[in-house]
């Protein structure tokens, strides 16, 4: 199973965009059938930004619902008077998931996502995944949260990120302490020098609310 991610930042009050949005994920999932979910970025990234995220099979069934949704006249009709509302075009990303799994069930509205991702520096790649791969089992046992370890496939390459849901935002407050205060968790990210490309990390947090 992969995680398709649509990322898109739009002008407009708070109030318009999660009516826009609201109204596309009701649409979209009715469309092809599969629950999408929409997340605004409450945190570090730039105002107006939201996630499409649906777990697909991988390139055959994103194709599908892809070509789907272009064959609806209506999903057309709704997009087109927003698009001059885009600060710029919207970013995709198909990731594969090397720890933890998405499970049937979609985080519930109100749920909140952390996701930290960087850039693998050229010739780190086996030692990368494979810190990466113990951090996040190590952090899911210090904050209590299941943590993804995922591969994007396409976008800049090298690109790992690390996914935590919680169900809610205190949830998510004591995984964060919890990390920040154990000290095994501050010592592996000493360990990460030569690893990842300096200054490519980024952390957002995601709140979902279709």
């Amino acid at each position: 199973m992969k995680l398709f991610t649509n990322r898109v930042t739009m002008r407009g009050t708070p109030v318009e965009l999660m009516g826009f949005h609201s109204d596309m994920q009701q649409f979209v999932s009715e469309t092809i059938g599969r629950e999408v979910a929409v997340w605004q970025a409450s945190l570090g990234a730039p105002t107006g930004t939201v996630m499409y995220t649906l777990p697909v099979a991988g390139l055959a069934e994103l194709g599908e619902f892809t070509a789907t949704l272009g064959a609806n006249p209506e999903y057309s009709a709704k997009v087109a008077p927003w698009l001059d509302r885009q600060v710029a075009p919207a970013e995709t990303s198909l990731a594969t998931m090397l720890v933890g799994e998405l499970g049937e069930e979609r985080p519930p509205v109100g749920a909140c996502a952390v996701v930290t991702s960087v850039l693998i520096a050229n010739g780190a790649y086996e030692g990368a995944i494979g810190w990466g791969a113990e951090m996040a089992e190590y952090a899911s046992g210090v904050g209590g949260v299941p943590i993804m370890f995922t591969m994007d496939g396409f976008g800049a390459f090298g690109r790992v990120n690390w996914v935590s849901v919680a169900p809610d935002a205190a949830t998510a407050d004591a995984a964060l302490d919890a990390l920040t205060a154990d000290a095994g968790y501050v010592e592996r990210l000493g360990q990460t020098t030569d690893l990842f490309i300096p200054g490519s990390g980024e952390r957002i947090l995601g709140t979902r609310f279709a």
